[in-house]
């Protein structure tokens, strides 16, 4: 019974074949374009596993990763380090230059030890290299 339709097995199984070698060129190129065209498939029911959640990832890292260098640069630029760590961790998610990690990184670790100034409330400093 199990052989009775050995052609319709053959006809699955050379697109989804087919499909998965595009698949998986897309995901080397990472072309978006190419990625979302073989993932938005009717073809693409034919496909599962791990090719297919990587390809979707993937898509997504790509799609992601100008607006999570953007917000990168910009924490980076701005002053308050919990910002910048958040916009590291998403740069990271998404692919970023390492780079841009590292420069982003660096200005995190300058914004963590800035320099301690004392101001008193009375405004008054006491030189205490004097005595």
């Amino acid at each position: 019974v199990a052989d009775a339709f050995p052609a319709e097995r053959d006809i699955t199984a050379v697109p989804a074949a087919k499909k998965l070698e595009q698949l998986r060129q897309a995901i080397h190129q990472q072309d978006p374009v190419a990625l979302k065209q073989r993932l938005e498939s009717q073809s693409v029911v034919l496909l599962q596993g791990e090719d297919l959640d990587h390809a979707s990832h993937m898509l997504w890292a790509l799609e992601a990763r100008p607006a999570a260098l953007k917000e990168l640069r910009k924490a980076a630029a701005g002053s308050n380090p919990v910002s910048l760590e958040a916009a590291i961790e998403a740069a990271a998610a998404t692919g970023v230059a390492d780079s841009d990690l590292e420069a982003a990184s660096l200005a995190l670790e300058g914004m963590r030890s800035m320099a301690w100034v004392y101001a008193p409330e009375d405004g008054k400093h006491m030189d205490i290299r004097a005595e």
